[in-house]
């Protein structure tokens, strides 16, 4: 019984690392430097295959990933991620009444100036989720 507990933990294990190191591999190689900053966290899963969805164009399963991420956010990081990166999915596909409410969520959460890693390391939330907006023409959302 023990074995067969350690086997499904390390394979959990092994799943989520490479879920991780795939995302972080394929942001790296694939963000558009002229395009918005997907934001991910070691701690969620959920958040890096979403990261990785949005990097490869597909804002569909980004954003459904995201929901999920949120559902299961354990922090005001996890929070603030999934709502930036819907507030930004949903503000380029023009869907500005989804799009305002997480982007209210996201300035929200990113008030108490916490950091993030984003194309700078340790940028503070609400300078990413500022410049994201602008760079989509959507600098207004959220305020």
């Amino acid at each position: 019984m023990a074995t067969e507990h350690t086997f499904r933990t390390v394979l959990a294990t092994l799943i989520i690392v490479f879920a991780w190191a795939l995302a972080a591999d394929t942001l790296a190689r694939e963000a558009d430097p002229e395009g918005p900053v997907w934001l991910w966290s070691e701690a969620a899963p959920k958040s890096a295959s979403a990261a990785q969805a949005f990097s490869e164009g597909d804002l569909g399963r980004g954003i459904r990933l995201s929901k999920t991420a949120l559902k299961k956010a354990e922090s005001q990081h996890g929070r603030f991620i999934a709502h930036h990166n819907m507030c930004i999915a949903y503000s380029a596909q023009g869907h500005a009444r989804q799009a305002e409410r997480h982007c209210q969520q996201s300035r929200f959460l990113a008030a108490s100036n916490f950091k993030v890693i984003g194309a700078d390391q340790g940028e503070r939330a609400a300078d990413v989720l500022d410049r994201n907006l602008e760079m989509i023409g959507q600098n207004r959302f959220g305020q």
